[in-house]
């Protein structure tokens, strides 16, 4: 994380955000990292929530990811045209996957919070303004979240409206839950809704200082990852609100995962990654060593079978081929 520069301090004046001990407050500065590839058809939405959020103590930092579409130039034009406003990309415009360029957002970050919104996704407008008077209430909790909107009907077709949906929490709204409990609720049985990255709050200095996502994931699993760490950290509180709708679509990286069997394996390394990193952290107690062994033997053999099911279906097609 950067300091803050005066600078910063001097295009953004004090405001008025309450008294602590007969003194004025200086509203929390809000990171936001949005990163994107490819993303032309939906990263103006996605930016113009964040540029229309209630709270306005915010930085939003761009990252590309090595885009081939228009999507750079957009970012770069409103990059150009607010102070507040930066554009970063990896070397040589390469194309390093989320956990790498999260980090690499992170690196530019100045803000005591830190935000993520995907470039597909949207924020609702008083998402940044109640979720930082929920983490200022509660100065040793590193993380707080909320449910997403699953949202079709971006699409603007009936059908597609009619299945939009909050998700459940399936945690005590507003409640400490032990760090072990919590692990095992999203991680392990599933009984909790993963919160999406868009639906979280971060406190910047919560995990230290270094990389955030391990570099393993380029992919799926690397919020998980990241949320390991920030409940064994310190406390981590779920809301049973919305602030945030997820877009579905074909092209997003949870549509484009793959099949079964990819689904399968992606999911096996995050878990084979969680026992490696709760080994080191001391927190692999008995319960979830076998809860995670169970999972794992069953992600296993879903790799597999699917893979069995996926072989038998291409011999059957050629077959079928040959008698042609």
């Amino acid at each position: 994380m950067r300091p803050l520069p005066s600078a910063y301090e001097q295009e953004n004046p004090r405001q008025d955000a309450g008294r602590l001990a007969g003194r004025d407050v200086q509203p929390a500065l809000v990171s936001v990292i949005v990163i994107f590839l490819n993303a032309e058809r939906f990263i103006s939405e996605a930016i113009d929530s964040v540029i229309g959020q209630s709270y306005s103590t915010w930085e939003l930092i761009l990252v590309d990811d090595g885009s081939a579409d228009g999507s750079s130039t957009i970012a770069r034009a409103y990059a150009d045209r607010r102070s507040n406003i930066t554009y970063v990309e990896h070397p040589g415009h390469g194309n390093l996957g989320t956990g790498p360029s999260r980090n690499l957002g992170i690196t530019q970050a100045r803000g005591n919070y830190v935000a993520f919104l995907d470039s597909d996704d949207v924020w609702l407008p008083r998402k940044l303004e109640e979720q930082v008077a929920l983490l200022d209430q509660e100065p040793d909790v590193g993380m707080i979240y909320g449910v997403s909107e699953i949202w079709y009907g971006w699409s603007g077709n009936a059908s597609d409206l009619a299945r939009d949906h909050v998700q459940k929490l399936g945690l005590p709204s507003g409640e400490r839950i032990a760090a072990t409990d919590m692990i095992m609720s999203l991680f392990v049985t599933q009984s909790a809704t993963v919160p999406s990255i868009c639906s979280v709050l971060l406190r910047s200095d919560a995990i230290g200082d270094g990389d955030w996502f391990p570099h393993e994931f380029r992919g799926p699993y690397e919020d998980q990852a990241l949320y390991a760490r920030f409940i064994t950290a310190g406390p981590v509180i779920g809301y049973d609100r919305c602030w945030d709708r997820y877009r579905q679509h074909g092209s997003s990286l949870t549509a484009t995962i793959g099949g079964a069997g990819q689904a399968y394996r992606a999911r096996l390394r995050f878990i084979q990654w969680l026992i490696r990193f709760l080994a080191r952290e001391r927190m692999l107690s008995v319960r979830l060593r076998l809860g995670l062994w169970r999972e794992a033997t069953r992600c296993r053999f879903g790799a597999l079978l699917s893979q069995r099911q996926r072989s038998g279906g291409l011999r059957r097609l050629a077959a079928h081929g040959n008698e042609e």
